[in-house]
């Protein structure tokens, strides 16, 4: 008997609850559905652009939203499909402004479909600036070192964009002072050329937090110079004149050797730079000379230098002043006769102390060669030479005498 009780039961739960549907379905076929965090759209952007102004909030606002409408209707929404737009079109000004928003539904659902019971908030707020460009410079940033014996030549970098142009809110813009780089050079021994990214920071080189700026390009291109390093040394030729030889002489060049920078195809060869020549027989005493440092093409002088001073001194050697008065003619032309003007002619000569301090006139003799010379008087180089035992004994500069040549006849009388 219990048994035949229960099915009645349950029939009448199930109509129950069949006529219950029925009712919220069919005939009571209105309700109220809410909606939270439907995303906030804007329109009429272009117009702040044109305005120089630009939205700066951090993000865009929710609204929570109530409607009253048909059930069926209510049951097709959802968070994601519900539409709202805020026109931005009448802000013109910086500033924090609250605007109106309108709601829209999905395309099958009439816009009049619902009665907005409640909607929080009414408005939203939206954060403007003054929208601005300017430009700011590549700062590029060096890190590691290069290989030993190599420079990477910094001063002659070359960047495709020097400077970057930027564009967005002035609060954040006027952060900005620079476009920075970090170029890592560990270990680099060639030159390169490589794109990179840049940071956008402050003065003091702290990145600045830039979501909100745009700029005109997106990297830079770097082309980096890397050099081996050579030490070079400096010489000089040096001509022996004078009674000096490059032996007796000290001869000092400041600086003695140079750095300088080139590759590897323009230092393979060279090993020391000529300044110049140094001719002792012109040197009458302890002498300076600046000689200008000439470098082949392709090489760059890393010391800064670009003379070097060569200084000549005589330690061993002395000079004193010798006068003569007997003068030999040599190769007198066939039919002339020589008489000497210059009755007597000081020379200076420089050799070992021990050697000068004991010379006297009758260890050095003097000649003039009159070859293809022509009657009449003029001056004639003197060739001083030294005698036997004082042969590095030599002059110092050079010497002429005054003769006069005059034809004879046959019998030797002056014409």
């Amino acid at each position: 008997m219990f048994k035949s009780k229960i099915l009645p039961l349950l029939l009448s739960i199930v109509i129950a609850f069949a006529l219950w549907a029925y009712v919220i379905t069919f005939v009571s076929s209105e309700r109220e559905g809410t909606f939270s965090g439907v995303a906030v759209s804007y329109q009429g952007e272009i117009m702040l652009e044109e305005r120089n102004l630009m939205v700066v909030s951090e993000e865009k606002p929710e609204v929570t939203l109530t409607l009253y409408g048909n059930r069926r209707e209510l049951n097709k929404l959802d968070s994601s499909n519900i539409t709202i737009i805020a026109d931005l079109s009448k802000i013109g000004e910086p500033g924090i402004h609250s605007v109106n928003y309108n709601v829209y539904y999905p395309g099958d659902i009439p816009d009049n479909a619902f009665t907005v019971q409640s909607q929080y908030p009414s408005m939203v707020k939206v954060e403007v600036e003054r929208r601005i460009t300017k430009d700011v410079p590549v700062n590029v940033v060096y890190e590691g070192s290069v290989k030993k014996d190599y420079i990477a030549d910094k001063e002659k970098a070359e960047l495709d964009n020097p400077s970057v142009r930027i564009t967005g809110p002035a609060s954040v813009i006027d952060q900005i002072t620079q476009a920075k780089i970090l170029v890592n050079l560990q270990d680099k021994s060639e030159s390169f050329i490589e794109s990179y990214r840049f940071t956008l920071c402050n003065a003091q080189g702290e990145p600045v937090d830039a979501k909100m700026v745009e700029a005109n390009i997106a990297e830079v291109n770097l082309t980096l110079y890397i050099k081996r390093v050579k030490e070079i040394k400096l010489t000089v030729t040096v001509v022996d004149g004078g009674g000096a030889t490059k032996a007796t002489s000290d001869i000092d060049i400041d600086p003695e050797v140079i750095k300088v920078a080139g590759n590897e195809t323009a230092l393979k060869d060279i090993n020391e730079i000529n300044l110049g020549t140094i001719n002792l027989g012109e040197l009458t005493k302890d002498s300076e000379k600046d000689f200008e440092i000439k470098l082949p093409d392709g090489l760059e002088n890393l010391s800064g230098k670009t003379s070097a001073k060569v200084t000549v001194k005589f330690p061993e050697l002395t000079t004193t002043s010798i006068t003569i008065t007997d003068f030999a003619a040599l190769n007198v032309p066939e039919g002339m006769e020589v008489e000497f003007i210059t009755e007597e002619l000081t020379v200076n000569v420089r050799g070992p102390k021990t050697l000068v301090k004991k010379m006297t006139a009758a260890n050095v003799s003097a000649t003039v060669d009159f070859a293809n010379a022509e009657a009449g008087t003029s001056t004639f180089k003197v060739n001083i030479m030294m005698g036997d035992g004082y042969r590095s004994v030599g002059t110092m500069g050079t010497y002429t005498v005054s003769a006069t040549l005059t034809e004879t006849d046959e019998k030797g009388n002056d014409k």
